[in-house]
């Protein structure tokens, strides 16, 4: 696919990353609104990069997968982080 076809996928699955960001942000209460929005964002534009149509998956399926991945992984990035800085925090106090 080429950088307009992909650009045209990205912008027409927005809501679909909004929907996903919304339903999941109870699970994620440690996390802003727009952090999740954002993480969703970015597995959108993940998933669109790495679509290929000739596999006969229907798009939003595709991206469903990437989408939330890429939530869980910057959940689990912002908890690690905030473990370190904790451990820092311990550290320093010693």
């Amino acid at each position: 696919m080429n950088r307009e076809e992909i650009d045209c996928i990205i912008l027409t699955n927005v809501k679909l990353a909004e929907k996903i960001a919304k339903i999941v942000q109870n699970k994620y209460k440690h996390l802003s609104f727009d952090e999740l929005l954002s993480a969703a964002y970015m597995g959108l534009v993940q998933a669109a990069n790495s679509y290929k149509p000739e596999k006969n998956q229907k798009f939003q399926y595709f991206a469903l997968k990437r989408i939330y991945g890429a939530i869980k992984d910057y959940s689990r990035s912002e908890e690690h982080t905030s473990e370190l800085q904790s451990l820092r925090h311990l550290v320093c106090r010693l």
